[in-house]
């Protein structure tokens, strides 16, 4: 098998992975607050890792460490999570609380042209105005009265979540195209691990503490480490080497579907006909944001270290 279809498996995985993440999320938070969870996914992951990365990429570990930009990614990609972890504490489903986090892809234009110099395209205001109206729908099922209470909130914390996601893609960009164009990826991404397990453990610290997880607890731990984390990335960096940024970004845009899929045939979920409809427009418009892109804010290889997923 040559190394392109290599590279749509590998993608696969990545998209498959990155879709089951919210899910995981959300089963794993019946049985662990918010940031103990964060904190163990990624030390986890962090310990993983380190097995393979430092002995090769120590040097290079250190000098991300001192540098200002790289804790702006690390910390904005914990924000990202963080938001989102509490957010699907909301009860909200894992396939609106996947789609709202992807909004970060119609962000990234704007952000990049305040902080990368990128002209927008005219094109993305397109995709803004049919992203509000799908989320206006998903949100109020078409009665502006149901404003309000939990769900709302969860919806404006994965709002900021996305938003967050997006000013760490677009200073992901800035390191690796601008300040520093020779930085190793997969030492960014340990250090970004790093960086999201010590803040998580703060987070623990202030919000209650570091509880040991039980059998159950361990169980959505690891599914989330191996399945939505460690596996992805890997999939996703060797699929980078192959496939065109434009075309990846397509495809991420399937991992909506998974929790979706879980929703509807696993756990029963029924979606209203203006739900629906708001999923629709939201789709429609991140696609839309993809495929008018031009090559100006598109996520690529270098830029996707921690994921929506997500991350």
């Amino acid at each position: 098998m040559g190394n392109r279809p290599m590279a749509y498996l590998a993608m696969l995985a990545a998209v498959v992975g990155w879709g089951f993440s919210t899910s995981f999320i959300e089963f794993g938070l019946e049985y662990l607050e918010p940031a103990p969870y964060l904190f163990y996914r990624f030390l986890l992951t962090t310990v993983v890792i380190s097995f393979v990365l430092l002995p090769t990429r120590y040097q290079e570990i250190k000098k991300l460490l001192r540098m200002r930009i790289t804790w702006i990614i690390g910390l904005s990609e914990f924000s990202g999570l963080a938001f989102q972890f509490v957010a699907i504490s909301y009860k909200i489903s894992a396939g609106l609380a996947s789609l709202i986090s992807l909004l970060f892809l119609i962000i990234v234009p704007f952000l990049s042209a305040s902080i990368l110099d990128d002209s927008i395209n005219p094109k993305h205001m397109v995709s803004v105005l049919l992203a509000i109206a799908g989320m206006l729908l998903i949100t109020t099922e078409g009665d502006l009265s149901t404003f309000g209470g939990g769900s709302l909130l969860a919806i404006l914390l994965l709002l900021i979540s996305a938003f967050s996601y997006g000013v760490y893609v677009v200073f992901t960009s800035k390191l690796s195209t601008q300040v520093r164009p020779e930085t190793d990826t997969l030492a960014l991404f340990y250090v970004v691990m790093l960086i999201i397990s010590v803040m998580s453990m703060l987070m623990s610290i202030i919000s209650g503490g570091v509880p040991i997880p039980s059998y159950e607890g361990w169980k959505w731990i690891f599914y989330i480490v191996f399945i939505a984390t460690i596996v992805p990335f890997i999939g996703y960096f060797y699929a980078m080497r192959y496939i065109s940024a434009n075309l990846a970004s397509v495809l991420l845009l399937g991992q909506v579907f998974v929790p979706f899929y879980i929703d509807i045939f696993y756990l029963g979920v029924l979606y209203t006909a203006w739900v629906q409809a708001g999923i629709f427009l939201v789709l429609v418009a991140l696609v839309f944001a993809v495929i008018v892109d031009d090559g100006e804010g598109v996520v690529d290889g270098s830029e996707l270290v921690g994921g929506t997923s997500g991350d």
